[in-house]
């Protein structure tokens, strides 16, 4: 139907229906604009955490349904009360006063705070309170927002425990071996009275090629078992540090040099005879041989590091002399650590002669798209492959590392260019930062970094650098080295993420864009509602601080099934794809089907 305004004669009252018109809208875009701010309020009030609003009195005028939740007390028991009848207890006087002194000074205040719940349980929740001025910069109102720490802390308490306990054997592993073996070192009289012992299963390898991996872990299952009924009588601490590698602590009560080393070999022996009995796996007889290595301790010993490192090199001997036998250590032995060396040697020729590549592990969504890779290098010299496992260890104490990092750096930048180039929608790539030696020279490194980029127009956040070595974070020269990192653009992701007891302080103090869950508890999910738990509360943990979480060593459906239940939204492992070279990345994902 066609609109007609009669009377409408002169200009002025077209005028005057214009005004109404713009009136009329101005209105209704202010309601609008008011019932949006409304709604985006009542949504925050109504988040997961705690929030509480008092007066300037800090009497409470409102609290929120989480809040009721967590404390156990409902609106009506707390309007009108001060929040101080939550306290537990836990802190001094002073730790209160401190509180409001930087309330007072700084309009807010964030921290742990330790609380009593309605039905009297004590629980950490962190907390963070603002002040709420007015024009006059008077204060009107407090906030205060919460979020309970109680899973996240029995979360903490399991890492920990995790962090010091092979989960395929429940033995100790090395970090808790490395922890016992200083303890000894730091009291002359129990290291007189100590022996290590290195056990290597021979030809493990052989059983899982040809047995499958199942059977081989079934095996180390068993033999851990046999060394722990050994060992129970005596006490000796046990710990598995490698694929088939198991090392012992043994103290023992032990006089002369000849008396010392004598009952250390014995005791020896008789462990190898142990583990060679027949083992009986899913109706398969196995048999097994071990080279054992012995190493006892002396009044002139005085670095743990050493001895492992010597221990270490007696078991070898004895697998170069046939297998199958136990090897003291003596000081001729050390002759053998000369293979390291010659890897070494074998590195500086092998990047003159280009023999040093890269590759790129995808990183994919959950709905398969790439969404990002990990370069990995890789040796390949006259036809043979020398694994990373090999030459890295080899060369990461030495400048050489630094030349690695060097090429990584620049190869990643080189390809970023050439996708561009091509064409080709640009992933983000993840660095080792180990390979960098972040933690040696702060101005050298971000001058190093600026450097290779050489282009003002080159967005930095498509580089991810992988932080893996948790000693370097509590540096402080190294945090300002990646803060001013984070400033040039790069991303920072913490590798293996939950293994470390302080892993939740590196959110906290470091520029962090990404968590990768240790692939242990991936692989523990299964079987494991621990794992479970621990995966589920750092997942919930990036998403509430708009972390990236990326779920590393995905092998199977399963796992990614049960990821995909708990919201993951990132993986990288053999399930999506092996590491490969760069136009083999392409071709696997359809980059080249995805313009810029």
């Amino acid at each position: 139907m066609p609109f007609h305004f009669r009377g409408l004669r002169h200009s002025n009252d077209w005028s005057r229906l214009l005004f109404v018109f713009k009136d009329n809208y101005r209105k209704i875009k202010e309601r609008n604009k008011s019932n949006q701010k409304k709604q985006i309020s009542t949504a925050v009030f109504e988040s997961y955490d705690g929030i509480v609003i008092t007066d300037a009195n800090a009497d409470i005028l409102r609290v929120n349904e989480s809040f009721e939740r967590i404390t156990g007390y409902t609106q009506p028991d707390v309007v009108g009360k001060n929040p101080r009848f939550l306290q537990s207890g836990r802190h001094p006087s002073t730790f209160y006063q401190s509180m409001w002194t930087t309330l007072l000074t700084t309009g807010h205040w964030e921290g742990e705070v330790w609380n009593k719940n309605r039905s009297g349980k004590i629980y950490p929740e962190w907390l963070s309170i603002t002040a709420i001025k007015n024009i006059h910069q008077q204060i009107t109102h407090y906030v205060g927002h919460f979020t309970n720490l109680a899973v996240i802390k029995q979360a903490q308490l399991e890492l920990e425990r995790l962090s010091f306990v092979d989960p395929l054997t429940n033995l100790f592993n090395r970090r808790k071996l490395m922890d016992q073996l200083e303890e000894t070192f730091r009291d002359p009289v129990k290291r007189m009275q100590t022996f290590l012992l290195f056990a290597d299963l021979d030809d493990f390898k052989d059983i899982n090629d040809s047995l499958g991996h199942h059977i081989g872990d079934l095996l180390l299952q068993e033999v851990a078992h046999r060394l722990l009924e050994f060992a129970h009588p005596y006490g000796d601490l046990v710990a598995r540090i490698g694929g088939d590698e198991f090392v012992m602590i043994c103290h023992r009560i032990l006089s002369v040099e000849a008396d010392r080393m004598s009952i250390a070999t014995a005791y020896a022996h008789q462990l190898l005879e142990r583990l060679k009995t027949t083992y009986r796996l899913q109706n398969a007889n196995i048999s097994i041989t071990v080279s054992i290595g012995v190493r006892v301790l002396s009044l002139e010993d005085t670095n743990p590091d050493v001895a492992m490192q010597e221990v270490d090199l007696a078991m070898y001997q004895m697998k170069s002399e046939g297998k199958d036998g136990v090897m003291c250590y003596i000081p001729e032995i050390k002759r053998k650590a000369q293979a390291e060396f010659q890897i070494r040697q074998k590195f500086e020729t092998a990047m003159e002669r280009k023999e040093i590549f890269f590759v790129y592990q995808g990183q994919f969504t959950s709905e398969g798209t790439l969404a990002g890779a990990e370069m990995l290098s890789r040796w390949k010299q006259d036809g043979q492959w020398i694994s990373p496992g090999q030459f890295i260890p080899a060369i990461e104490k030495t400048s050489m590392i630094l030349t690695l990092g060097e090429l990584s750096l620049r190869e990643a930048v080189i390809q970023i260019k050439k996708w561009r180039k091509s064409g080709i929608d640009v992933p983000r790539i993840s660095i080792n930062i180990s390979s960098i030696g972040i933690h040696r020279h702060r101005e050298d490194v971000v001058q190093f970094v600026k450097g290779v980029i050489k282009d003002d127009n080159l967005d930095l956040s498509f580089l991810t650098f992988e932080i893996t070595e948790a000693s370097l974070l509590h540096e402080e020269t190294a945090k300002r080295t990646l803060r001013d990192l984070h400033n040039l653009g790069i991303q920072f992701s913490i590798d293996d993420f939950g293994t470390g007891y302080s892993s939740l302080a590196y959110i906290h103090t470091l520029p962090i864009d990404e968590l990768k869950i240790d692939r242990r508890f991936i692989q523990q999910m299964r079987d494991s509602s621990t794992a479970r738990a621990i995966v589920q509360t750092i997942l919930s943990m990036g998403q509430n601080l708009g972390i990236r979480v990326i779920a590393e060593g995905v092998e199977t459906e399963e796992e990614k099934t049960i990821l995909d239940s708990m919201g993951c939204q990132l993986y990288q492992g053999y399930y999506f794809m092996r590491p490969e070279p760069a136009q083999k990345l392409v071709d696997y994902t359809n980059f080249l089907q995805k313009p810029l």
